[in-house]
């Protein structure tokens, strides 16, 4: 296994920490607001029972899926205590965890890791996805393409992943010029 470039864990704990954004305070982005819809309707469409959310931070897409009727058993999970302390809706289940040293023995229906991946350093991001594979039947991600030319240089906490190679046979729909959402099921 190679070196990790980074200890992930550490830097997203202190990165809660050191962030406190509320629910009232954040502004949407432009990009945050095109990945709304997409979001909602791929959710619709496999109507879930239970979904994990990794990298769940303040509930930003929790909330975005309750607003839109989406009733299935939800858990949070963020490596930030704080942030999830921040989710309002009491029926959310919260893990303050890392999911890749995650060891509970649980299936969930849908998981969903937008704009997570891409913190997950290259050397352990196989693994990690196959452990999202044997946790759920479907997965749905947003994260960055790495076919897309980047105007900007990444930070050191971010990672362009072959997303094609790690969930074949997804659907891919572009959300904006470099962000896709992918779809996998088993």
């Amino acid at each position: 296994m190679n070196e990790i470039y980074y200890d992930y864990v550490d830097y997203w704990k202190k990165e809660g920490e050191r962030s406190k954004v509320d629910s009232l305070s954040f502004r949407l982005t432009r990009e945050h607001e095109v990945q709304e819809k997409p979001i909602i309707d791929a959710v619709k469409l496999i109507n879930p029972k239970s979904i994990l959310e990794i990298g769940a931070g303040w509930g930003r897409i929790a909330k975005l899926l309750r607003g839109a009727g989406v009733d299935a058993q939800y858990t949070a999970m963020d490596l930030s205590y704080l942030r999830l302390q921040q989710i309002t809706d009491k029926t959310i289940g919260r893990i303050v965890t890392d999911f890749y040293t995650y060891a509970e023995d649980i299936h969930y229906d849908t998981i969903l890791a937008i704009e997570t991946l891409m913190h997950i350093p290259p050397d352990i991001i196989e693994d990690f996805v196959a452990k999202m594979k044997r946790y759920a039947d479907t997965i749905i991600i947003i994260d960055y393409d790495p076919q897309e030319p980047r105007d900007i240089e990444l930070a050191d906490h971010n990672f362009q992943h072959d997303y094609d190679k790690l969930f074949p046979n997804s659907t891919v729909d572009q959300i904006n010029y470099v962000q896709k959402l992918r779809v996998w099921q088993k």
